[in-house]
């Protein structure tokens, strides 16, 4: 679980992890070239092109593990929050069923409450601003469960009961499984055994590639950079609403529902 500063800066922080990793693979290349050069025999040792592959292997399973990983994740995410936003506008329709004056009542506590689920992601960079909403949205929830209960209780309609309360009780799940889904998250020491066999495979291309003639730059700048640049995009999947892509996606749901419930 990363801190709260480090999930304020995230953008910057996945930003020079990427660095890292490209600098570092290209030092790594520099080190396994020097060591073959030192050793001044360039021919294959037996079994030593097994070995590379290997770890080229297991490098590129690491990569599109974690990366496939953090995309399903992003993509369970958006579902989470097009299910919510679906939620509140089921509720909200279902608000229809009781008088009137009954839900003319309950309807701008909904409101409110979408309003302020919708700000809670506004403000989620800011770990002051989103506890402060946060206890703002548990709130209005407990007051517009507690409004929804007593009104249920009075009207001499049991079938709005019976629709409307499980409608508000799925749009406060859907709220709490996006809370948890947000804090799944593969260890970190999971990324810290992708940067060591990205650190080794570069050592094994450099010494692979060395060269008395000199260095094959095109080959060892695309190799550090496209997995920097893979490892940049799945750090930035796997915190959306930290980094810097796809923040939108998971914030549009709500802000459609709270238009569609205050026409």
């Amino acid at each position: 679980m990363l801190t709260n500063f480090a999930l304020e800066h995230y953008g910057l922080i996945s930003t020079l992890e990427a660095l890292a990793v490209f600098f570092g693979m290209l030092l790594c290349m520099e080190a396994g070239r020097r060591l073959a050069l030192k050793k001044g025999a360039l021919e294959d040792s037996p079994g030593a092109g097994a070995i590379e592959g290997a770890v080229f292997a297991l490098l590129g399973l690491l990569i599109a593990f974690t990366f496939a990983g953090a995309y399903s994740r992003v993509e369970a995410r958006n579902l989470a929050a097009i299910k919510e936003a679906n939620a509140i506008g089921t509720a909200y329709m279902r608000l229809d069923l009781l008088p009137p004056a009954a839900g003319a009542k309950l309807k701008p506590l909904l409101r409110d409450y979408t309003a302020a689920r919708t700000e809670e992601y506004k403000v989620i960079r800011n770990t002051e601003d989103h506890a402060r909403a946060r206890e703002h949205t548990a709130g209005l929830k407990k007051a517009l469960w507690k409004e929804a209960l007593e009104i249920c209780r009075k009207e001499t309609y049991p079938q709005a009961a019976q629709l409307l309360l499980p409608a508000l009780n799925e749009t406060f799940d859907g709220a709490d499984s996006r809370e948890f889904m947000r804090q799944i998250h593969p260890p970190r020491a999971v990324y810290g055994l992708l940067f060591a066999i990205a650190m080794l495979s570069a050592t094994l291309a450099g010494h692979r590639m060395a060269d008395k003639k000199g260095r094959s730059w095109l080959h060892r700048l695309s190799f550090a950079a496209a997995t920097a640049i893979t490892i940049f995009v799945t750090l930035n999947l796997e915190h959306p609403l930290f980094g810097l892509l796809g923040r939108e996606a998971l914030r549009l749901p709500l802000e459609t529902a709270l238009s569609d419930i205050s026409k």
